[in-house]
């Protein structure tokens, strides 16, 4: 709750949706087979229900002060901040740091500071002095851009293909989104059932 309790439904999707993870790779080629596993609703429900598999959101139970725990790993292991939240993966930095504010206007910053804010770790005014900056400065971005284009195989007229490109949304594809919590009516009636579950005596 501390760290991740806020987020627009709009800003997000659930990426344990297999039918909409392989809705994406049919439509643009991509290959699955033996690549990743994935798995499926059903799998889910059957390792909760049948297995009696179980789930414990550790932080949701104990105090945690992001800051504090920074500083200690700074102390006992020298641990280097690396700038912003998930920015530990480059491929991640790049596109909550640049992609979705230039392609999407979506700066998952406001929901990480809300989160912070109503934890009572940081003040509004902290949060705005925070987002009034970029979320990356302009020489990283050009770092990763090269390194995440190169990994990828893209041109740089490829990667600006796609920036400009329509928006897309999970809508586009096949997905199971009525299951997962993100269509109106009955949404998310089924996966808060197997939550419930799978936290029950924890």
């Amino acid at each position: 709750m501390t760290s991740e309790a806020i987020m627009p439904k709009s800003w997000m999707y659930d990426s344990r949706d297999a039918t909409l993870i392989r809705s994406i790779c049919a439509e643009h080629g991509a290959l699955l087979r033996g690549r990743i596993n994935i798995m499926s609703f059903l799998e889910l429900a059957h390792a909760v229900f049948i297995k009696k598999i179980k789930y414990l959101p550790l932080l949701n139970y104990v105090h945690y002060d992001k800051e504090a725990a920074k500083q200690l790993l700074i102390d006992k292991f020298g641990w280097q901040d690396y700038g912003g939240k998930h920015y530990e993966s480059i491929f991640t930095r790049f596109f909550q740091g640049y992609v979705l504010p230039l392609k999407y206007n979506i700066d998952k910053r406001k929901a990480y500071v809300s989160c912070a804010i109503m934890a009572d770790q940081i003040s509004r005014e902290q949060a705005m002095k925070i987002l009034d900056g970029p979320p990356m400065c302009e020489s990283q971005i050009r770092i990763d851009r090269l390194y995440l284009l190169k990994k990828l195989r893209l041109s740089d007229k490829e990667f600006e293909d796609i920036m400009d490109a329509p928006n897309k949304s999970y809508f586009d594809y096949r997905n199971e989104g009525f299951i997962w919590g993100y269509r109106s009516g009955k949404s998310g009636v089924v996966m808060e059932k197997i939550r419930r579950f799978a936290t029950k005596g924890v």
